[in-house]
């Protein structure tokens, strides 16, 4: 049972640059000290300009707590951490965690190992639906995640609200580029078996948003 952490922050437009050096800073050290993987994003559409994503994986609950109690106790990035908080954003963070349903174990690589490689984008689908209704949803978000994948030629992952509002259902489908993006939802909207999804999505009347979100490297 594999879990995702998802941090949402906004800082200053003009202070964008230096957030993101900060926030570069602070993944390296997380991942020197946990061995776990974490991911910068920004987005490219569907949120606002300013908005940065940090979103850690682990394999457990234990391994993700003991991996923020080992970043915290690094007492200079947790002072950095904190000059990111006071200087550069506006508003709270944005915390949410996630269940994976399909997808990696996200284990932690051998000491020393390099973090893995993120794709260039990732587009990322987010679904609602009406509690006593989640059992279908998350078929149909597996079977959405299959379809993408297999027009993408990426792997997918399946999450689910954890904590915070029920019911959610997230597919998120790596991208090597916009260009990339775009062709797999052509690919998708000519695929014969996207009409049945959309029915059974319809049927469960289902909310929801989309997003286009690029790593940032480190």
């Amino acid at each position: 049972m594999a879990f995702v952490l998802s941090r949402r922050m906004e800082v200053r437009p003009w202070e964008l640059d230096a957030a993101i050096e900060d926030a570069v800073d602070i993944a390296q050290r997380y991942h020197r000290s946990t061995g776990l993987p974490i991911v910068l994003l920004r987005p490219v559409a569907g949120d606002v300009i300013g908005a940065l994503w940090v979103t850690q994986f682990a394999p457990d609950l234990e391994s993700l707590a003991a991996a923020q109690a080992a970043f915290s106790a690094l007492s200079d990035a947790r002072a950095q951490l904190n000059q990111l908080w006071q200087q550069r954003l506006v508003g709270p963070v944005e915390q949410q965690l996630y269940e994976v349903i399909r997808g990696p174990d996200f284990g932690p690589g051998a000491e020393g190992e390099a973090p893995p490689v993120p794709c260039r984008f990732y587009g990322v689908t987010r679904a609602r639906v009406a509690m006593g209704e989640i059992d279908e949803a998350l078929a149909l978000a597996i079977d959405f995640a299959e379809l993408l994948e297999h027009h993408a030629e990426q792997r997918s992952i399946v999450t689910t609200a954890y904590t915070g509002p029920f019911v959610e259902a997230v597919i998120t489908v790596g991208q090597h580029s916009v260009s990339h993006y775009e062709e797999t939802r052509r690919r998708v909207q000519l695929d014969p078996s996207v009409s049945t999804l959309l029915k059974r999505a319809a049927a469960l009347r289902a909310t929801g948003d989309q997003l286009l979100l690029q790593s940032i490297d480190w």
